[in-house]
This record gives C-alpha cells, sequence and structure tokens, in this order.
C-alpha cells in the first residue's frame, strides 16, 4: 500500500532535483577528514636529481555518492537524467521486506587546501554516473549472478550482508536497509561480475570506510558497518522513502613519492 501510495506522487516529488553535486560540497562533514588522519612515516624518494622527503598520511576523502529511491528514475540530483517512460514497481516496505532503487555516481571534490596538512585524495573524474539499479532489473531484484558466481557472504558489520546484491534487504527498519541497499549498489557498480553498470566504479564501499547522510537529514559520517544502530535511525526515516549518501573512502598518500591509494577494510 505505501508503494502505491508512493507511485501516485511520482510527478510531485519534493526531494527530485533537489540538489546537485556541486551543492553537496558545502555539505561535506570536513570533520571526516580531520578524525581520521593520521602520519603514517616519512618516505624519500628521488625528485630532479636529488631527493625528496615526504609526510605519507591517511585519511578519510569524499569519493561517491550512494543513493537509494523508492520511486523509479527518480533522484536527488539535478544531474541525474532519468528514463521515466520505462515502467517499473516502486520500492516498497511489507513487513521486514525493504525493496529500494539506488544510483552510485563518482564524485571527487576538491577540499582541503587550506588545512595547511598533507591531504591524501584520489585522483580521477570530478562526478561521473556508474550505475542504476532500473538499467540492471534482473541482477538487482534476483540476485542470480551472484549465486552463479559464488560472491563471499561478507557481513557489512552490524548493517547485514552485503550479498546478494539486490535491492530486497531483510530489515525492519527503512533506515538501515537504505544503508545496506547503498553499500550493495556501490559494490556492484565496483565489481559487476556480468552486472549492466554504466561505467566501473573505483571505490567500493568497504567496511570501516566511512559514509555521511546528507538526506532526508545531515549527520556527520560514520563508519560503514557501524554498531550504533539507534543513532543511525534517529531522526532519519525519509517521508518518501528518499535517501543520499556520501561516501567518504579510506585512502593514503605520499606526495610525490607515492600515489593515492585506497586502503583496504578495516573494523567499523
Amino acid at each position: 500500500m505505501i508503494a502505491d501510495g508512493l507511485s501516485m506522487l511520482q510527478d510531485s516529488l519534493p526531494y527530485e532535483r533537489s540538489t546537485s553535486s556541486m551543492a553537496l560540497t558545502g555539505q561535506l562533514d570536513i570533520s571526516c577528514i580531520l578524525k581520521t588522519w593520521r602520519i603514517k612515516g616519512v618516505l624519500a624518494c628521488p625528485w630532479k636529481g636529488d631527493t625528496y622527503f615526504c609526510l605519507w598520511v591517511e585519511n578519510a576523502y569524499p569519493c561517491g555518492i550512494l543513493e537509494v529511491v523508492r520511486q523509479p528514475w527518480k533522484s536527488h540530483l539535478s544531474e541525474f537524467v532519468g528514463m521515466s517512460g520505462r515502467e517499473t514497481t516502486a520500492g516498497h516496505n511489507e513487513e521486514q521486506l525493504q525493496y529500494a532503487e539506488a544510483r552510485v555516481f563518482t564524485y571527487i571534490p576538491t577540499i582541503g587546501q587550506d588545512m595547511q596538512i598533507p591531504i591524501a585524495a584520489p585522483n580521477g573524474s570530478s562526478f561521473s554516473t556508474n550505475y542504476v539499479t532500473e538499467m540492471d532489473m534482473p541482477g538487482w531484484r534476483t540476485g542470480l549472478l551472484d549465486l552463479l558466481f559464488s560472491s563471499p557472504q561478507e557481513q557489512v558489520g552490524a548493517w547485514g550482508c552485503a550479498v546478494p546484491r539486490t535491492g530486497f534487504v531483510t530489515q525492519q527498519s527503512e533506515v538501515l536497509a537504505a544503508h545496506l541497499q547503498a553499500v550493495r549498489a556501490g559494490r556492484v557498480a565496483a565489481d559487476p561480475k556480468g552486472r549492466m553498470v554504466m561505467q566501473e566504479y573505483d571505490y567500493d564501499p568497504r567496511v570501516g570506510h566511512f559514509i555521511q547522510m546528507v538526506s532526508p537529514s545531515w549527520r556527520t559520517c560514520v563508519s560503514i558497518g557501524n554498531r550504533d544502530l539507534a543513532s543511525l535511525e534517529r531522526g532519519t526515516l525519509s517521508r518518501y522513502g528518499a535517501y543520499l549518501f556520501i561516501q567518504w573512502g579510506m585512502f593514503e598518500e605520499c606526495e610525490r613519492c607515492l600515489p593515492p591509494r585506497y586502503l583496504p577494510p578495516r573494523s567499523p
């Protein structure tokens, strides 16, 4: 019944196209860099005929936008080009079974120049669309390819299992389901294994890296798989079942000696 009501509202949802990747820069939780920044050591390497020394650092840095919606072809982002002529059923909540569509975007803003400390930051495109679940309906709805490829049953901390990588999540809380659906979509975009993606994503959402909700409520970044589920839920339920997150990956770098590197998973 919730899905039917939302379907009737699809032409006039207030969150749709309400922001842009450029506007999201002003909503970044910069403290996410500061609280994760640490010096790993000092490296020396040849540079222009001399020896160059640099600080080897690691920190979180924004690398993607993960979006979960319950209305097909809708998005918070003005850059998103939907295909509303193609009909698919809306997302729904049915007892403990949650379903939603998702989008994955590469998002690498330029920040941190005024911090007076070396910052590990990824290179590459500042914004691109990587994955839209409506274009991967068989995969996102059935997870059949995950079964064929025998994907490992990895737990995303306390949020649930990353596999099967579908939009169906058994979870009483819509908010917690949205966090897991966002991670699953990012994993598909990063490792398609036959799934339909627009462009492979370089930053799969790893446990112990970070995610920040910016809609329907602005929140500070939290580690992926964080066990404080009550804080994730508190005051963050969307009236329209629409959630927008910024993904903060963990990177290391030593300027001119060690290029930016995306770090492995860690404890949440």
